[in-house]
């Protein structure tokens, strides 16, 4: 039985309120995930680590870019994204945007809303060489932009995905194998 971390790193300054309906949101995911496996996720805020599976930064929008600030050859991230997840140098780095464009306008979401973007990031977090265009087609979360609910593609991709989640994959860095920017 695995139990895997999910780690949410605020960097808005965000109310607990926000925080919270993130957080309780993306737990509900994930336990539907793993539901009826021996496996399970836990997902919380804090500090990321490299005993995390995945760590998702939460930033205030594209602009303020934590993979930009710390990652070597930062992406051009489009500012109509809701997140973006990179790998570079054999690290992965996920983030998802408290202010997001929809429509041309600028709007925060709600917590289920910010969860369905992190659940989405996930999916690339596993599967770091995946491009929107991978995920797309299969309805629920995985698509762009995310779809309404949690499907059965979701699930069984993510399931697939995590046994090579980039903890997992740590020891194996030096074989080029990526592991995660925390």
């Amino acid at each position: 039985m695995a139990n895997y971390s999910i780690k949410l790193c605020d960097h808005t300054g965000s109310p607990n309120t926000v925080t919270q309906g993130i957080e309780s949101a993306l737990q509900q995911f994930f336990t539907r995930t793993f539901s009826g496996t021996s496996d399970k996720a836990t997902v919380g805020w804090g500090k990321g680590s490299a005993s995390d599976d995945i760590v998702l930064h939460f930033v205030a929008d594209v602009a303020h870019s934590y993979i930009v600030q710390v990652m070597a050859r930062p992406p051009q991230i489009s500012p109509l994204v809701g997140g973006h997840t990179s790998s570079r140098n054999h690290k992965i780095c996920s983030e998802f945007y408290k202010t997001v464009t929809i429509h041309g306008t600028s709007q925060t979401l709600s917590g289920l809303r910010y969860a369905k973007l992190a659940y989405h990031e996930s999916l690339h977090n596993v599967f770091p060489a995946w491009t929107e265009q991978d995920l797309m087609g299969h309805g629920g979360l995985a698509d762009t932009p995310v779809g309404p609910d949690l499907n059965q593609w979701d699930i069984d991709t993510m399931r697939q995905g995590f046994p090579l989640s980039p903890s997992l994959l740590s020891s194996y860095s030096l074989n080029g194998l990526p592991t995660k920017f925390p």
